[in-house]
């Protein structure tokens, strides 16, 4: 069990050890954050304590790839790891994309991936926030079970915080010590877009017939497709290379209250043939990274 009167022992009881990490020969994606051989440091999430959480700031424009993180467990119950925003520095309770573990525990030469695309921004802080699945209440005498964390030495993106209130408020362990792990990120950004009306699934298309195909690209909270988005890079179609953009506008697509980038393509230039499943748009942010995105799709001739 972890107290605040215990955290400078905890904090001075460092002993030094190497890891060693390998990529898969197949991943193509890119390391964003690392840090250098950590320090060891035993973490209880308990009653006290049940969320770990670790800010960082990206170093790199992209779709997160995936997370490692270095943990050990003594608990029956499996690993739960979420993406965060962050404001203030802090973790908050918008999550940006979560998964649970097959274990209790992770390595770092275990790649986390989560079933949501995550864009990354550079200079943007995120948070990794770990803890236990289908755990009691929080409370006296209900113990989670030892997480077991590493620790590295601090930096100026990003801090190691706890959660003693269910992860809906943190505070900081220390200021100058950090939960060792990696990020990584793909070039490519995937982007959800939508081919207007919404509402029917999947979209119904002519590939025969005049006019043009409105398509949405939806802005989220870490990405404002209105702005990042080269609108004049836009293409759409078969493969996402056919049809070039035809002209723009903006709209909140989703009601969730940002504008969202609706670009219109000629139809007849898509390329999309009778059979087709699924529609692709391909593109730039205007900083040079791709962007890519699909929609179902049912092909019509009427």
């Amino acid at each position: 069990m972890l107290h605040r009167n215990n955290l400078c022992w905890l904090l001075a009881s460092f002993v030094v050890f190497e890891l060693s990490f390998s990529l898969p020969s197949k991943a193509q994606f890119s390391l964003d954050q690392s840090f250098t051989p950590p320090f060891n440091l035993s973490v209880g999430i308990d009653e006290c304590c049940a969320f770990v959480a670790q800010t960082y700031t990206a170093g790199k424009t992209g779709t997160l790839a995936g997370v490692s993180v270095d943990v050990i467990s003594t608990s029956a119950f499996r690993l739960h790891v979420a993406i965060r925003t962050v404001a203030g520095g802090l973790p908050t309770t918008t999550v940006l994309g979560d998964v649970t573990l097959s274990s209790n525990a992770s390595g770092l030469s275990q790649i986390i991936v989560f079933p949501q695309s995550i864009p990354q921004v550079t200079g943007v802080q995120y948070a990794i926030v770990v803890n236990y699945a289908g755990t009691p209440p929080e409370g006296p005498g209900q113990d989670q079970g030892s997480w077991l964390g590493n620790t590295g030495n601090g930096y100026a993106g990003g801090g190691l915080f706890f959660s003693s209130h269910g992860g809906s408020s943190f505070f900081s362990i220390s200021h100058d010590s950090d939960l060792h792990f990696r990020t990584f990120v793909s070039s490519t950004i995937t982007v959800q877009i939508t081919i207007k009306p919404p509402a029917v699934q999947p979209v119904p298309i002519n590939p025969t017939a005049r006019g043009t195909i409105p398509v949405g690209i939806l802005s989220t909270s870490t990405f404002d497709a209105t702005t990042q988005v080269d609108r004049t890079s836009l293409t759409f179609g078969h493969t996402g290379n056919e049809a070039s953009l035809a002209f723009c506008n903006v709209e909140d697509l989703d009601g969730d209250g940002r504008l969202d980038l609706v670009r219109h393509f000629n139809g007849q230039e898509t390329g999309i043939l009778v059979g087709d499943t699924v529609a692709f748009l391909k593109g730039k942010t205007v900083s040079g990274s791709q962007i890519e995105g699909s929609e179902e799709i049912k092909t019509v001739s009427h």
